[in-house]
């Protein structure tokens, strides 16, 4: 898939346009990721350099403001405050209401500005932030795509395919057996765990995995062996082990 990517203008938070340009490949798992990555930020960095900034933690949501506190008590000790530092007044003095009645009508008029301010940095962190993760996800493929589908802030996304794909090949080989080990089926959905089952054996295939058949056969037996309903079809299972299409055809039944 070509993704182009071009910036509207030369402001960091304008909307990009697609033209011709950068091609990322899809990202298929551990073994295309270091070139998925690299294609990912230079397509990223000629769009607009905003988006590896927040990407790398630099350009981050703004944080909520410290606001006035407008309570009458709060102000009219300010008051005094002020009056107490002015050699123009007498620090004595009570401080009148209609003064402090005027500090809360500022305080809040302040207030309103601080809020509006921060609500356009907010929308604009967002509005980057949420086109960041987009281009992001449509250069995924199947797999990957399901690891950050509910993602919405694209640092962490990034982070999470990092920590999945990013690891050394030993380790990851290591965390996929792992996650094939320790299926179970255990609900009454055998699509849903035939599914979850068949995505953990790609995900081995894909960084070229060789697994035996009959080491296949066990992972799976050891999946569905806790559900009693299960038993008979396990009894039965008698597969040919030299057909390639084996554990399709046994997932066919259980289904």
């Amino acid at each position: 898939m070509s993704l182009s990517l071009k910036p509207l203008s030369s402001s960091k938070l304008q909307i990009p346009v697609y033209l011709p340009g950068v091609v990322v490949p899809k990202l298929k798992g551990q073994s295309n990721f270091a070139q998925w990555q690299h294609r990912l930020y230079m397509a990223l960095k000629e769009n607009n350099k905003i988006y590896i900034e927040i990407i790398q933690g630099i350009a981050q949501q703004p944080i909520f403001p410290d606001l006035y506190d407008e309570s009458i008590e709060v102000v009219r000790e300010l008051a005094q405050h002020r009056a107490a530092s002015s050699s123009y007044s007498d620090p004595n003095a009570p401080v009148s209401d209609a003064v402090v009645r005027e500090l809360v009508k500022e305080q809040k008029h302040k207030k309103m500005e601080i809020l509006e301010r921060h609500q356009v940095l907010l929308d604009k962190w967002d509005l980057v932030n949420t086109r960041c993760c987009n281009l992001i996800f449509s250069t995924l493929d199947t797999i990957p795509a399901s690891r950050i589908q509910n993602f919405e802030n694209a640092r962490e996304a990034i982070e999470l395919l990092r920590a999945e794909y990013g690891l050394s090949s030993w380790q990851g080989i290591f965390k996929r057996f792992e996650v094939l080990d320790n299926i179970q089926h255990k609900s009454n959905n055998p699509q849903e765990f035939v599914r979850r089952f068949k995505e953990a054996l790609l995900e081995l295939q894909q960084r070229d995995t060789v697994l035996p058949a009959n080491m296949v056969l066990n992972f799976f037996v050891k999946a569905v062996q806790g559900n009693p309903r299960c038993q008979v079809f396990i009894q039965d299972l008698a597969p040919d082990l030299k057909d390639p299409n084996f554990m399709a055809n046994g997932t066919m039944i259980l289904q």
